[in-house]
């Protein structure tokens, strides 16, 4: 924040006074609003020096709703610092914020993190001292979040790392040719603010399909053109459209791309229950009957081309539970038309019938793709759709089958279930020509078609150059609502994009293939909860640590 950095590293003017730095007067004013406009949490990072030079900028960020963090007393290098200097670097620093908030009546509260210049600590001496003065956490340069214990276990700390590959000086600036010469990932020369949004895209599309923790960070001083601010508000955006399938996400985010949850909302579309009572128009059901919902109910009008000529999935007045403003299933009790439920065999459970909405994901792709007996397919993303998708291709006789994904653990579940599937972990930094080569080297050839479950734009790519000539790559995964694509090789090949919403006529194919024994959905729920235990439910479904494929809630 501010020339505090400058001071430091005797860049700043002595004509030029103090308190007049332009990251300050110009560009934050634009930040605030950016984050406004697309509301956005965020953590402002700022030099206890500062405090006594812009109080009113400090201040104006609080009221924003931002949290301030510490950053050093004057942005000094914290892996020089010895043991004194560190040790007083502490001291000046909250010094200074206990008397700024002597004086700020109560709108600022103190330093709960701390995020060292130059990202490097002095191992348990810098965490202990953070946790004397009573942080919470600290944000230093590292690849994976984790809580360190202290005293033999009696304290921890948070470790919210961030990484260079999120951190616009490492684009921006000429001193980091070296670092970038060093990761390999970029050419020396320092990079524009289009090479910055598409990795922090990247980075951004890759957590929300694994799993972990990822800190995206911008200097107000380097962001000093119109281009560059762009390049902000182009990685604002793309976070709050990112949205991934399921409850789970409506759950931790609040929307799915246009679908926005703007009040009360009960989730769940993936249920079967027993019949405990009937309307009097109803002749097909009866009390006691077991069923699978099926959770989107068409308009079924003459009138409505969609529903008349059978591609229900697609009425423009369809209802579909647990999409914003219908309540969903997750309940004791849900009146559901008759028309809609799907009566169970005694060899199906009700687990199984619940997951005969992802299976009928899955199908719905298997169909739409014309997936033959022996065409060699690639299916990327080892999710629960990803799995079901696998299920789903091996009993149709696809062959061979690679199933690719970025984490081990779900890999090793997909050859638990399909014992003949080839798995390739994705190299996450790695070129999708790279990951391509690797792909079709376990599959012995090119794939005839590929199923994409992640929606991730570089694992789109990924599966084009995997594609032979005239295959195609069927996107099931829901991603962002703009993406690139490599035009020209996919046009050269002949390669055919096509995509999937939701599904239809399914139901009744998806329970003849489990009561045949064809497809085997039990091992897929790893996780089950009573109905009252629902928040714990959905964190265990939305914890990578947790290693959940499905979680069910059972009510009993």
């Amino acid at each position: 924040m501010g020339e505090a950095a400058d001071l430091d590293r005797d860049l700043w003017p002595m004509s030029q006074p103090l308190g007049s730095h332009h990251s300050v007067t110009e560009v934050l004013p634009q930040f605030l609003a950016l984050l406004k406009k697309y509301d956005v949490p965020a953590t402002y990072f700022i030099e206890s020096w500062n405090l006594s030079v812009y109080p009113k900028a400090v201040q104006r960020i609080a009221a924003a709703g931002i949290e301030i963090a510490w950053h050093a007393y004057r942005h000094e290098a914290w892996s020089k610092l010895d043991t004194t200097a560190e040790q007083d670097n502490f001291t000046r620093s909250f010094d200074a914020m206990s008397e700024f908030t002597g004086g700020a009546k109560g709108t600022i509260g103190p330093y709960r993190g701390f995020r060292p210049p130059g990202g490097i600590i002095h191992g348990d001496r810098t965490l202990k001292l953070c946790r004397e003065h009573g942080l919470g956490y600290i944000s230093p340069s590292a690849e994976q979040g984790a809580v360190v214990k202290l005293d033999g276990g009696a304290d921890s700390i948070a470790v919210l790392p961030f990484k260079w590959r999120t951190v616009d000086a490492y684009y921006y600036m000429d001193a980091f040719a070296g670092l970038r010469k060093t990761k390999g990932e970029l050419p020396e020369e320092a990079q524009g603010p289009d090479v910055l949004a598409r990795k922090y895209i990247e980075e951004i599309d890759n957590v929300i399909e694994t799993g972990g923790y990822l800190s995206t960070l911008f200097h107000p001083f380097l962001t000093n053109t119109p281009e560059r601010l762009q390049a902000m508000e182009q990685v604002l955006r793309h976070l709050v459209q990112r949205r991934d399938e399921g409850d789970v996400h409506f759950w931790k985010t609040g929307g799915i791309g246009d679908s926005i949850i703007r009040s009360d909302l009960g989730l769940g579309h993936e249920s079967a229950g027993i019949v405990v009572k009937t309307g009097r128009n109803v002749r097909r059901l009866k009390i006691g009957d077991r069923v699978a919902l099926e959770c989107g109910i068409p308009c079924s009008k003459p009138t409505c081309e969609a529903c008349r000529t059978g591609g229900y999935n697609g009425c423009p007045d369809i209802i579909f539970y647990s999409s914003p403003p219908i309540h969903g299933t997750l309940r004791r009790y849900h009146v559901h038309p008759e028309a809609w439920l799907h009566v169970l065999p005694d060899s199906i459970s009700y687990e199984e019938g619940a997951l005969l909405e992802p299976l009928s994901v899955a199908l719905a792709g298997i169909e739409r793709s014309g997936l033959r007996l022996g065409d060699p397919l690639v299916i990327c993303g080892a999710g629960p759709i990803g799995m079901v998708s696998l299920l789903a291709a091996h009993a149709a006789g696809a062959a061979p089958i690679v199933i690719t994904d970025l984490d081990e653990n779900r890999l090793a579940m997909a050859k638990r279930l399909v014992p003949r599937v080839r798995t390739i972990q994705i190299q996450r930094d790695a070129h999708a020509k790279a990951n391509a080569e690797l792909i079709k080297g376990a599959l012995g050839c090119e794939a005839k078609l590929v199923i994409e479950c992640t929606g991730v734009e570089s694992s789109i790519h990924t599966g084009i150059y995997a594609s032979c000539f005239g295959g195609s790559v069927f996107v099931i995964g829901v991603g962002k609502d703009f993406q690139s694509i490599p035009f020209m090789h996919a046009s050269f090949r002949e390669i055919d994009i096509r995509f999937q919403f939701r599904y239809k006529e399914t139901y009744p194919k998806a329970i003849m293939l489990i009561s045949e024994g064809l497809i085997d959905l039990k091992p897929l729920v790893t996780h089950r909860f009573a109905l009252e235990q629902g928040r714990e439910a959905f964190e265990a479904a939305s914890d990578p640590s947790a290693k959940a494929v499905k979680v069910q809630l059972l009510d009993e």
